[in-house]
């Protein structure tokens, strides 16, 4: 079976849920009137997910005022859905978990909880089901409304929540209902997996993640017999049952001999190999059950582009963007590093997890790792003191919170000294075991150690590479990736952008479009290159489609850059002639055979 050995006082919390909030429609935390009743959660639903708040606050920030002139029913079974959100991720700490109860409670002067659901909350707040990912914890309200919306098709249906098969559907149907809402328009999967798991732990597993899920299941699916059209958790469960001669009853899919098997390479035959002579693999991603739909979203990347971007960072740990301006580099490693780091996507100023430097020719190891500076001190005299730089500053946070990652994106990596910048870095960016001699250290700090949990994203500007090389010491330390606005004939940031933006005429969104693939595929034939490409950030503008907007931009802009590519060019007029907006609209449309996958289908190139 699937229920994990010592968390009982999860299960147990799950099972007052159950009791109290499904089935005596009272509260968890206060059991002694009816608070989840059909008419409470339609009006909690009325007033939260139907009426979201768009402005830049956090989560409980926006909570508070949505709730502000409501009864106090309302207040509580906010409080109890933050006890369902919290019982299951490891990688939230107790006290945490409790001040999200207490937060809400404040609110309204709601009373303590009895002593004993106290305690028995403290003891289950103090570990979880499963390290949830980063989806589930920066889309907190979205996996909220799962369970929101769950409960009330269960009391308004009169279903009974220890029916596996019906709860199931009914927790499915509240996924594709989230999915589908207009106010909502997330994939809160993660909650549908967890719930299950808690009120089922004999039968679904434990995990938060459905790509996981389909792995294991994929890795096993010939040795225990499961039929190709086998559903997803049945199938999961006539594995274990067929794993247990080998493993035991209660094992774990994440126990390395058995996560070996579906995670990593396992075993090309097919066969189970004797757990003995397993090694214990090694964890290229910490972000287990992590959701790339909402950064998907933002970014406007595809999901597998981001799926390895995650692997590339959790195991080299060092990655540098390179492309020409515009092409999002910056914007898309901000929103990756606080992805990464567990952070919202959106509105909150980043946190101590993620920094972002930009070098300069000016900027030197003083300034990224360790220096000496003069100040003065109280008595006004002059007084030299060791400085740490903000690489240092940040090793020292990743040390002191070994349980969180953190990431320093250096943007405009190749504009620095880099040799100068980053010293002996060089050796223990490679070797993180290693430790090297600081040249102004002494005591406990006179040697640098970078922690396994701390991540680098550098950015470069392809058009600027003669500003200075990356040597090959230091790029044997990076994995790198481009970001290129058209390729292969495809604009496919920019099409997915198009595509979102219901406010651009299908026409119109033709005919930028093409454009925009015609311009840079205009360069590359001039200039002989794809390093120089204008980027779709100088495109994606609020009313671009506007004759004043599109005008602005590309006088101001486009042209500008295209001007500062041609400086020496012999034929510079005449190529500026050839990459007008008129000139580049003339050019014939490439035949549809010819570009099939060019933009998504819900886009129309204009005749």
């Amino acid at each position: 079976m699937a229920r994990i050995e010592g968390k009982e006082r999860i299960y147990e919390v799950a099972e007052l849920f159950r009791q109290r909030c499904l089935v005596q429609q009272t509260s968890l935390l206060w059991p002694d009137r009816e608070v989840w009743t059909v008419e409470n959660l339609d009006r909690y639903w009325s007033v939260v997910p139907e009426h979201p708040d768009e402005t830049g606050r956090n989560f409980f920030e926006k909570l508070n005022d949505q709730l502000a002139d409501q009864l106090d029913v309302l207040h509580k079974i906010a409080a109890d859905l933050m006890v369902i959100y919290s019982l299951s991720p490891t990688n939230i700490g107790a006290p945490r978990k409790l001040e999200y109860i207490d937060i809400i409670r404040a609110w309204k002067s709601l009373p303590d909880p009895e002593p004993h659901i106290h305690a028995l909350l403290n003891d289950a707040f103090t570990d979880g089901i499963a390290h949830t990912g980063t989806g589930y914890l920066t889309s907190m309200p979205f996996q909220t409304y799962l369970y929101l919306h769950f409960s009330r098709e269960v009391i308004r249906n009169s279903v009974d929540p220890y029916d596996v098969q019906v709860t199931r559907r009914v927790a499915d149907e509240a996924v594709d209902f989230i999915r589908k809402n207009p106010n909502t328009r997330r994939t809160t999967s993660s909650a549908r997996h967890l719930l299950l798991h808690m009120l089922f732990p004999d039968y679904f597993e434990d995990t938060a993640s459905q790509e996981y899920k389909w792995r294991t299941l994929n890795a096993f699916r010939e040795q225990a017999g499961v039929a190709p059209d086998e559903d997803l958790d049945d199938g999961l469960l006539a594995v274990r049952k067929h794993l247990e001669a080998h493993f035991g009853k209660g094992f774990s899919f994440y126990q390395p001999e058995v996560r070996r098997l579906w995670d990593l390479s396992g075993d090309k035959d097919g066969s189970i190999p004797d757990p003995a002579e397993i090694e214990t693999p090694i964890e290229h991603s910490s972000s287990n059950g992590a959701e790339y739909e909402d950064l998907a979203a933002i970014v406007q990347l595809r999901e597998d582009f981001l799926i390895e971007l995650n692997d590339l960072l959790s195991t080299k740990r060092q990655l540098i963007f390179e492309g020409p301006p515009g092409s999002g580099k910056t914007y898309v490693a901000e929103k990756f590093a606080r992805w990464f780091t567990g952070q919202a996507l959106d509105g909150e100023p980043l946190n101590k997890q993620v920094e972002i430097v930009q070098l300069h020719q000016s900027y030197g190891y003083e300034d990224f790792v360790q220096g000496i500076r003069p100040e003065t001190n109280d008595d006004g005299q002059l007084v030299y003191r060791v400085w740490d730089g903000i690489f240092l500053d940040m090793c020292e946070r990743a040390k002191a919170n070994p349980e969180e990652r953190f990431v320093l994106i250096i943007d405009e990596i190749n504009r620095g000294n880099l040799s100068r910048i980053f010293g002996e870095l060089l050796l223990l960016l490679e070797y993180r075991n290693q430790s090297v001699r600081l040249p102004y250290g002494s005591g406990d700090s006179a040697y640098l150690t970078i922690p396994e949990n701390l991540y680098l994203i550098g950015t470069m500007n392809t058009a600027d590479r003669s500003l200075a090389q990356i040597d090959y010491a230091l790029r044997r330390r990076f994995y790198f990736v481009r970001f290129m606005p058209v390729e292969d004939g495809k604009a496919e940031v920019f099409a997915t952008w198009l595509a979102a933006n219901d406010d651009i005429g299908e026409g119109e969104k033709g005919r930028l479009l093409r454009l925009f693939i015609n311009l840079n595929e205009g360069i590359r034939e001039h200039l002989h290159t794809d390093d120089l490409q204008v980027g779709h950030s100088y495109f994606m503008q609020p009313g671009i489609q506007t004759p004043v907007v599109f005008e602005r931009v590309w006088r101001r802009a486009v042209r500008p850059l295209l001007e500062e590519y041609l400086h020496h060019h012999r034929n510079r007029d005449d190529i500026l002639a050839a990459l007008t907006p008129d000139a580049l609209l003339d050019i014939p449309v490439t035949p549809p055979e010819q570009s099939a996958g060019q933009v998504p289908d819900d886009i129309t190139l204009a005749p």
